[in-house]
């Protein structure tokens, strides 16, 4: 793998840019550059892929960063080119590829263009780091002009019986959290009642996140959530649940979950 010459690199990627109306010549360049800067001995292929994962050519970071501050402000300025040069590139195999997608098609700024793709690209691949770049990038465009719209595609998502599409619903609600916290504040109040049950070990961790988060911002909306629970809710369902969250919580409210929990530890020393 030949070192990467950031000057050569940031003028290859502006050349690069000028055909991003041009998919088929974008990939072919795109392909060569990952191909000659990607290490072999830690090149993932379909054969090696993890469980859920994608090929991957493995590139330094540095390489990919650079491309995407070249493309990225040119998607911004050619919305439909770049969406159409998304599709293109989605359509390929590696990661690296799709993640550019990703990112291509937040970068239109589109809602309803990143809202059509949003729910068939989460149920075409499980990689964990392509659902980051998707709950990201691809959704910010229906948080930020959308959000009713984006309210239904969370509630969607965390409806599904996939669990790694219920996975990216509490994903993308944690990064809405970070974005318009008190709108966010109000859908995951309404949507925390779910995670109380969730099987799933991801969908609890990006679940109990989302609490910590809403207790940041909303800790007295928060502790009217506890106290509303029913009982069994609070103390049999969501139990391990609302244990498992107290590490992350704000002091007053990790105090509240011992509280509403207490009349169960009660019950259990009393039956032994």
């Amino acid at each position: 793998m030949p070192a990467i010459d950031l000057d050569a690199l940031r003028h290859w990627s502006q050349n690069l840019g000028d055909h991003l109306s041009e998919p088929e010549i974008f990939s072919s360049m795109l392909k060569r550059q990952l191909e000659a800067h990607s290490n072999r001995l830690l090149r993932r292929g379909p054969s090696l892929a993890r469980h859920g994962a994608l090929p991957s050519w493995n590139t330094p970071p540095a390489m990919l960063n650079e491309i995407e501050a070249a493309i990225l402000p040119r998607a911004a300025l050619q919305p439909e080119a770049a969406l159409r040069l998304a599709d293109h590139l989605w359509s390929l195999p590696s990661l690296e590829e799709k993640i550019l997608a990703a990112r291509m098609v937040g970068a239109a700024g589109r809602s309803e263009a990143s809202h059509m793709r949003l729910a068939r690209w989460v149920a075409e691949s499980q990689d964990r780091a392509l659902h980051e770049a998707l709950a990201r990038h691809t959704a910010r465009p229906i948080r930020a002009e959308s959000p009713d719209l984006f309210r239904h595609d969370v509630i969607a998502f965390l409806g599904e019986r996939i669990s790694s599409a219920r996975r990216f619903g509490w994903r993308v609600l944690l990064e809405w959290m970070d974005e318009s916290p008190s709108t966010a504040s109000r859908l995951a109040l309404e949507v925390l009642p779910r995670a109380l049950r969730e099987g799933d070990p991801e969908c609890v961790r990006f679940s109990q996140l989302v609490l910590a988060r809403v207790a940041e911002v909303s800790p007295a909306e928060v502790l009217g959530w506890l106290a509303g629970l029913p009982d069994r809710d609070a103390q049999i369902i969501g139990r391990r649940w609302l244990r498992g969250a107290i590490p992350s919580l704000r002091p007053e409210v990790a105090a509240a979950v011992r509280a509403r929990l207490e009349p169960d530890a009660v019950r259990s020393g009393s039956s032994e």
